[in-house]
C-alpha cells in the first residue's frame, strides 16, 4: 500500500478527468491495482467531484445577491448623479449662471454699481446758472443695478429685466423717490435672425450713445446732447431683424409702437402713440454692437450707415431713465394739457 501510495501521489497535481482514467487503466494493466482498487478509486473520485459541484453551487446565490446589490447600488449613485446635475452653476464676466442641462432653461444674474465723487459741480454744466450757483462737493451712487435676463422653455423665447436701486433725491422729496425702480422689462421672441418680436420696456433702438449701457460707454457720461436726442425708455412693442447678412445689401431695421409717456409711464395722456423707425446699412456686411465707439480691433473694416426717425404727440418735450420731462424753456408735463406737443426727430 505504500508503494501504491506513492505512485498515486502525482494524481493529486491539476489534470484533466480523461488523464486521470487513462492513469488508472495503465496501472491496471501493469497489476499495480487491482480492480477492486480502480473501482474504489473512481467512486471516491465521484464522491470529490459531487461535494465541489455541490460547494460552487451554495456559494453561486451568494455571488449573484452580492453582484445584484452592487449594481442596484452603482444605479442608485447614477440616477442620484443625474439628480445633482440636473441644474448647471457658473460664474463669469456677465455674473451668475444658473442654467438646465437640456438647454431649454438659462438665467443669468448680475449685479454693478458705480460710485462717483464730483466738484464742483453734480453734472455738465448746460446754461448760465450753473456757473453761477453755489459749488457742490458731493459722493454719488450714480448706479445700483441689478440685472436678470435668460431664457426659457425654448433657447429663443428670451427675457431681461433690470431693477435701479440708486438711492437718489433732492431736499425737497419725499422717501418715496428714493425707491428702487424698475427700469427695464422686456420679453423677446428671436427664433428667425431676420423677423424679431420684442415686448415690454427698454431703451428704445434709436440712437447708439443712449442705448449703449452705462457700464459700457466710453467716457465717464455721455454727451451733452444726449439730452436733447434721446427717447430713452418707453413701453411698447418693436419688430426687428437682420436681412441679407454677409452681403453688400446687409441691413437691420427695427419698427416700433409705443405708448410715449416713458420709463414707467403705463397710461397714455391721449389716443396717440409714439412711433419709432430705424435702418441700418452695414456696409461691408458685418454688423456693429450697439455701442458708443468701437475700440477693438478688427481684421476686416467694418462700418455702419443709419437713418432713424420719430414722432410723438403728448406732454413730453424729452425723456430720460427719470421718465417723462420737459427741456429748457418748455412747461412741466404736469402743467400742459393732453397732447401739448409734437415732438419729432
Amino acid at each position: 500500500m505504500m508503494a501504491l501510495f506513492i505512485m498515486l501521489a502525482p494524481m493529486t497535481f491539476p489534470a484533466s478527468a480523461m488523464d486521470g482514467d487513462l492513469l488508472l487503466e495503465i496501472l491496471l494493466e501493469k497489476g499495480i491495482l487491482t480492480k477492486e482498487e480502480l473501482i474504489q478509486i473512481k467512486a471516491e473520485e465521484k464522491k470529490r467531484e459531487a461535494a465541489k459541484a455541490a460547494a460552487q453551487t451554495r456559494k453561486k446565490p451568494e455571488i449573484e445577491v452580492r453582484v445584484k446589490k452592487e449594481k442596484k447600488a452603482d444605479v442608485k449613485a447614477s440616477e442620484s448623479s443625474k439628480k445633482k446635475s440636473w441644474v448647471q452653476f457658473d460664474y463669469g464676466n456677465k455674473g451668475f449662471t444658473l442654467a438646465t442641462t437640456d438647454g431649454l432653461f438659462k438665467t443669468k444674474i448680475q449685479w454693478r454699481t458705480q460710485a462717483r465723487y464730483s466738484f464742483p459741480e453734480r453734472s455738465d454744466p448746460r446754461n448760465k446758472s450753473a456757473f453761477e450757483d453755489n459749488e457742490e462737493s458731493t459722493f454719488e451712487l450714480r448706479r445700483i443695478r441689478l440685472k436678470v435676463g435668460g431664457h426659457g422653455y425654448r433657447p429663443w423665447l428670451k427675457y431681461y429685466l433690470e431693477v435701479d436701486w440708486q438711492p437718489g433725491r433732492d431736499f425737497d422729496d419725499d422717501s418715496e423717490a428714493a425707491s428702487a425702480r424698475m427700469i427695464d422689462w422686456r420679453i423677446m421672441l428671436e427664433k428667425y435672425p431676420w423677423a424679431k418680436l420684442r415686448v415690454g420696456q427698454w431703451k428704445i433702438n434709436f440712437n447708439r450713445e443712449r442705448v449703449d449701457s452705462s457700464g459700457k460707454q466710453t467716457m465717464v457720461e455721455r454727451s451733452i446732447m444726449n439730452r436733447v436726442f434721446t427717447i430713452d425708455r418707453q413701453i411698447g412693442m418693436m419688430l426687428y431683424g437682420r436681412v441679407n447678412p454677409g452681403t453688400l445689401l446687409d441691413a437691420n431695421y427695427y419698427l416700433g409702437i409705443f405708448s410715449g409717456g416713458g420709463r414707467g409711464m403705463a397710461k397714455n395722456d391721449d389716443d396717440n402713440m409714439m412711433y419709432v423707425g430705424r435702418l441700418q446699412w452695414n456696409v461691408f456686411g458685418r454688423e456693429l454692437k450697439w455701442r458708443q465707439s468701437d475700440v477693438k480691433f478688427h481684421k476686416k473694416p467694418t462700418a455702419s450707415i443709419s437713418f432713424g426717425a420719430y414722432t410723438n404727440k403728448g406732454k413730453c418735450t424729452r425723456w430720460s431713465s427719470g421718465g417723462c420731462g420737459n427741456l429748457s424753456g418748455f412747461d412741466k408735463p404736469a402743467d400742459v394739457k393732453d397732447g401739448r406737443y409734437q415732438v419729432s426727430g
